[in-house]
């Protein structure tokens, strides 16, 4: 299922993505269970079927939470907090996400807690609140260059630019845009 889905063969990894939670369930193999779902969950989200993504994505949630498996916990309410900035469910995000942060805060997950920063930098832009979307973005940014992740160091430098140039603050956003542009072209 995630070979096709890396391929962009959406149907097909789904079809093989239901096929191992069958599986999975028949074997009693909850933590298989637990990642089918989420990667269901992710395969809806990358079709844009939000709604059917989060179905999937809290399925996850309650089997991660079940096996008391803390990192998936993590990874699922991240994953659903980015269903629903899709979806436009902004306090959902911000609900979703602070959850997940302060798991990964806990474990020490420092590359789903990046992740978490920036969409509630997303979410608090999206309800008006531009300091606490900054601040929560610089985080982001600073713990992507902390472990490396160039995928999220880039995205929040893009989103740091759409910030500034919401702002009127147009140098700087410039210059956001442009290192974000940089890291694109290098790991392309």
């Amino acid at each position: 299922g995630i070979a096709f889905w890396e391929t962009g063969e959406l149907e097909l990894a789904l079809e093989y993505h239901k096929e191992s939670l069958s599986i999975s369930r028949e074997i009693g193999e909850r933590q298989s269970e637990a990642r089918d779902l989420a990667n269901l969950g992710l395969v809806y989200e990358a079709l844009a079927d939000g709604h059917q993504a989060v179905i999937y994505l809290r399925q996850a949630l309650a089997v991660s939470r079940e096996i008391e498996d803390r990192r998936s916990e993590a990874q699922d309410l991240c994953n659903l907090g980015s269903v629903y900035l899709l979806l436009g469910e902004h306090q959902k995000v911000i609900e979703s996400c602070s959850q997940s942060l302060a798991i990964c805060e806990k474990i020490g997950n420092l590359e789903t807690a990046a992740e978490n920063q920036r969409l509630l930098g997303a979410a608090y832009q999206e309800t008006g609140e531009i300091e606490r979307a900054m601040s929560l973005r610089r985080q982001s940014l600073k713990t992507a260059r902390r472990i490396g992740n160039k995928r999220i160091e880039a995205m929040t430098l893009f989103n740091l630019a759409k910030i500034h140039r919401s702002c009127g603050k147009m140098r700087r956003a410039e210059n956001y845009a442009r290192a974000s542009l940089k890291i694109f072209e290098q790991t392309k």
